[in-house]
C-alpha cells in the first residue's frame, strides 16, 4: 500500500507542476503577443510620409504613361493615313493583327 500512495503522490506533484508551468506560459505567451501586436500595428510617423511620397510618384508615372499611350495613338494615326472605323487601319483593308512599325512590315502576315 505504501508503494501505491508514493506512486499517486508523485503522478499528482508531476500533474500540478506541469499544469502551474503551462499555466505560467500561457500568460507570459500572451502579454508578449500583445505587446508585439502593438508595436506591430503603430505606423511610425515616418511610414506615413513615405506612403505619401510613393503615391505622388506612382500618380506621376501613370501620367508620363498616358503621354507615352497617347503618343503612340497619335504616331499610328499618321503613319496610318485615312482610319478604320474601330480598330484605326486605313479604310479598304482589315485591321491588321498586331500594329505595325515600318521596319518590321516585313515580319508581318501579308494583307489580302
Amino acid at each position: 500500500m505504501g508503494d501505491d500512495l508514493f506512486f499517486a503522490l508523485l503522478f499528482v506533484a508531476i500533474s500540478v507542476t506541469m499544469n502551474l508551468v503551462l499555466a505560467i506560459a500561457w500568460f507570459r505567451s500572451t502579454r508578449r503577443a500583445s505587446r508585439f501586436e502593438k508595436r506591430l500595428f503603430a505606423a511610425p510617423p515616418t511610414f506615413d510620409r513615405r506612403v505619401e511620397h510613393l503615391e505622388s510618384v506612382l500618380d506621376s508615372v501613370a501620367g508620363q504613361v498616358d503621354r507615352l499611350a497617347n503618343g503612340q495613338e497619335f504616331l499610328s494615326r499618321i503613319m496610318g493615313g485615312a482610319e478604320h472605323p474601330r480598330s484605326g487601319a486605313p479604310a479598304g483593308r482589315d485591321p491588321p493583327l498586331t500594329s505595325t512599325t515600318p521596319w518590321r512590315e516585313d515580319v508581318l502576315p501579308p494583307s489580302s
